[in-house]
């Protein structure tokens, strides 16, 4: 990898709305299929609404498409990112406008075709935060929460691509049969990864104490680590869960199978890392050499609300270590653990000195760590920086629509700061100014 620091490069959307590309929960918004890479994000320039958006790359021509707008969204919503996958037809679908009750799938008309559309079957009768992810035997599996803050976390299963699906039941609900007051506020944001065989799915979850969400203003919103209110960042731990597609059994990681739904009560032996007060939100996540599961978790150190570390978390003998690999300023700082040869991992990592109090999602540089010696220390090695004005975020791999990874090609998103672009202190919302980007081996393209 090359330093690009000193170019400015062109990006490939502009006019992105808040999470124009969205954090670890969701996705693909990259999928190459045959030598074409296709590419969603939110945006608008009247804004602030993000409608769904796509345009496709040639790799061998290097060759842009127009971008084309596929949809639209009723109102603003930062969680109505789009997402896609293809079918066995060379069909695209585009699922977006999901938060809560409301969701919207499309297909495209023609094979690889991304100027006509056509409206597709419902997905789910309620889906937020969707994870598509292609199965090692063509099957699709999409992950994603039921209903509100306190719904439950689900998957479905497509065998033709999209059109029909499983039906689903909760995998985990934290408030599901309350034994205390806490349960009665317990829910959970999660990311996912597929196993090293490809037959199960690791689940990375934080704890969320809904009380800190919803009353801002409460005793209930203040942190007694940090003694004030930490609004939208009341998430705590790192739990760990693995489903197996076949049998649909959740088991913890040492093999005990979990009755479903999993509660907060029940939870509790999923737990691989106590953070106390210090807060979290959901990792990235890869698999080590020797299949095990390992994380990237940001997390807040115990002095401030806005200053902490991305730390590595692995399994070494019968206990589970952290160690930091870079500072971070916000929770919201996204990062992405991508796995190479034999004790070689890499971690794409959001970090900066920009003051986390003034970005309510985050941002800052986009930072390359490296390891050799499977996660056991880390090294600096670059940052990829588009343009020196810009605040970036959620780093996010091409994935081929096999759903592999193609091998070194990046995607996130930038907006000139310092401070957020999507939302001032008055409430009033801000211009889409959200631009993309797309890297690879030291090339903007």
């Amino acid at each position: 990898m090359n330093q690009t620091e000193t170019q400015v490069a062109v990006s490939y959307a502009d006019y992105g709305c808040e999470k124009m590309i969205y954090d670890v929960r969701m996705g693909p918004q990259a999928v190459e299929h045959e030598g074409i890479i296709y590419f969603v994000y939110a945006g608008g320039r009247e804004g602030p609404e993000g409608h769904p958006f796509i345009r496709s790359y040639d790799i061998a021509g290097r060759v842009w498409s127009d971008p084309c707008r596929i949809g639209t969204v009723p109102h603003y919503d930062r969680h109505f990112a789009p997402v896609l996958w293809f079918d066995a037809d060379d069909r695209l679908h585009v699922l977006f406008n999901c938060h809560g009750k409301s969701s919207t799938h499309i297909v495209s008309e023609d094979p690889t075709s991304i100027d006509r559309w056509k409206e597709g079957p419902e997905v789910a009768p309620s889906i937020s935060y969707p994870r598509v992810l292609c199965l090692r035997d063509g099957r699709h599996l999409k992950y994603s929460r039921t209903f509100g803050h306190m719904g439950y976390w689900t998957y479905r299963l497509t065998e033709d691509g999209g059109f029909t699906w499983t039906d689903s039941k909760p995998l985990i609900d934290l408030d599901q049969n309350p034994q205390d007051n806490r349960d009665l506020w317990a829910g959970s944001y999660e990311s996912t990864e597929l196993d090293e065989d490809g037959a199960g799915l690791h689940i990375g979850f934080v704890y969320l104490d809904e009380q800190v969400e919803v009353k801002k203003h409460s005793k209930h919103a203040i942190n007694p680590l940090y003694n004030e209110a930490t609004h939208t960042n009341g998430r705590h731990h790192l739990y760990y869960a693995h489903l197996d597609f076949d049998s649909g059994e959740l088991t913890s990681f040492e093999g005990a199978s979990l009755g479903l739904p999993v509660n907060r009560s029940a939870a509790q032996q999923l737990k691989i890392v106590d953070t106390g007060w210090r807060m979290t939100n959901p990792p990235s996540m890869t698999n080590d050499d020797e299949g095990r599961p390992c994380f990237l978790l940001p997390v807040m150190g115990n002095e401030s609300p806005w200053r902490g570390h991305h730390e590595f978390v692995r399994c070494e003998g019968d206990a589970w270590v952290s160690v930091p690999v870079a500072p971070l300023n916000s929770t919201w700082d996204s990062n992405l653990l991508v796995r190479g040869g034999p004790g070689e991992i890499t971690a794409l990592v959001v970090t900066g000195d920009y003051d986390g109090s003034t970005l309510p999602y985050g941002g800052g540089t986009l930072e390359v760590w490296v390891s050799t010696d499977g996660g056991v220390s880390w090294s600096y090695s670059e940052s990829l920086v588009p343009d020196s004005r810009m605040i970036c975020n959620n780093p996010k791999l091409v994935t081929r629509s096999s759903g592999k990874p193609l091998g070194g090609y990046l995607t996130f998103f930038g907006w000139q700061g310092p401070g957020s672009f999507a939302r001032g202190r008055d409430g009033t919302f801000g211009k889409n100014t959200g631009r993309a980007y797309l890297w690879y081996d030291g090339d903007w393209l």
